[in-house]
């Protein structure tokens, strides 16, 4: 497997993988590490899945280009600077999916370039189908996140006790300090989730609201 393929240059150590894969369905799917604020030129954040047997590429996910997963043809480059994942993705084979905490869009403190698949997918786990790398659901935790609010945590799978029965849940801690619990089948929140008035700054585009987990 060659990691480097489709990822455009990059400076010595400024793409690597800092976790390790998750090997599920004879397929070894990896992320990787960028340096923070380096540049706004920086390599993609693509999620690839190899063959386990012969290490052949069988699909990639872009959030620059999330539609999109077949294996990306020779010569071509992924989407410079999108979100990347450099923790821990966790799987649920029986729901068929694999579960990314997904870093922000260089830089990480300043959005003012920001595109459109870096405000959607950013800050938030992102499930994709296991076999294909297609999106099944995703939730943003931080909008427009302008505090290097990564989702640095791998998330945790678990069935889950509730007044409507025991269901599939996911938990995903962040850098809020905030723990947020969703049904993995689909990323509806189990706990629920408000969106609580944020503090305007003077010299940023800031987003008027943000999530915030309620204890009922």
């Amino acid at each position: 497997m060659d990691l480097k393929a489709g990822i455009g240059p990059f400076t010595p150590g400024g793409y690597y993988s800092t976790s390790p894969a998750a090997i599920t369905r004879n397929l070894v799917i990896i992320g990787g590490h960028v340096t923070d604020n380096e540049s706004t030129n920086e390599p993609s954040g693509v999620i690839r899945a190899f063959d386990v047997h012969d290490g052949h590429l069988v699909w990639n996910w872009d959030s620059g280009n999330p539609d999109e997963t077949t294996p990306l043809p020779e010569g071509k480059t992924y989407t410079r600077n999108s979100p990347n994942m450099w923790s821990l993705a966790s799987v649920d084979e029986k729901l068929g999916m694999v579960y990314l905490p997904l870093g922000n869009q260089m830089p990480d403190q300043w959005g003012g370039n920001r595109t459109a698949g870096a405000e959607k997918f950013s800050a938030g786990t992102v499930a994709l189908d296991i076999d294909t790398g297609k999106l099944r659901w995703n939730y943003q935790f931080t909008h427009h996140d302008l505090w290097d609010m990564d989702v640095g945590s791998q998330p945790t799978l678990l069935d889950m006790k509730t007044a409507d029965g025991v269901k599939p849940a996911l938990i995903q801690p962040t850098k809020q300090g905030s723990l947020y619990v969703l049904d993995r089948r689909d990323g509806t929140p189990i706990v629920p989730i408000r969106e609580v008035p944020a503090p305007p700054a003077l010299s940023k585009a800031t987003t008027p609201r943000q999530p915030r987990p309620v204890r009922t």
